[in-house]
């Protein structure tokens, strides 16, 4: 018998974020009473999921078009846009926890310029990871076919 597919749970992505973030705050902070060199986080870190989030979402947009009868597609390949989506949310998750984590034990570090500057990069880096975890959560819903496995343009062209 086959299972159903079911869309990533929220709280699943939740508690890769939390597990992510706490994780990667605790070897930061140990790095930083170390006395070893904190890593940098350059601006423009936010930027790369950011546009990861668009371009996923958009090829959903497309999946979605295509469950609608408005486009054309192959069903594989729809079905990859599906997994795709799924694989950019945990990520998304894991990213914009790590970069939680990074932000906050830079925050706490000391009061040095290097440190505050590199734990808003990462705060940065954080929100662009959330929005492409945003992003991918939607298009998966987008994605997803009803219950009965067909696309809806299949179902209206059957009644």
């Amino acid at each position: 018998m086959a299972q159903k597919l079911t869309p990533t749970p929220i709280l699943t992505l939740v508690a890769l974020g939390v597990v992510a973030g706490v994780t990667v705050f605790v070897l930061v902070s140990l790095l930083i009473r170390s006395g070893a060199s904190p890593i940098s986080v350059h601006f423009l870190l936010f930027l790369a999921p950011l546009l990861i989030g668009v371009a996923v979402a958009w090829q959903a947009w497309l999946v979605r078009a295509y469950k609608l009868g408005r486009r054309a597609m192959d069903p594989i390949y729809a079905a990859r846009i599906w997994v795709l989506t799924q694989a950019t949310s945990r990520a998304g998750a894991l990213m914009a926890g790590g970069a939680g984590g990074i932000a906050v034990a830079y925050w706490l570090g000391g009061p040095t310029s290097f440190l505050t500057e590199h734990a808003i990069n990462a705060a940065l880096a954080a929100v662009g990871s959330l929005i492409m975890t945003v992003l991918a959560v939607v298009g998966e819903r987008w994605c997803m076919v009803d219950d009965d496995g067909q696309p809806e343009s299949t179902q209206a062209a059957g009644a």
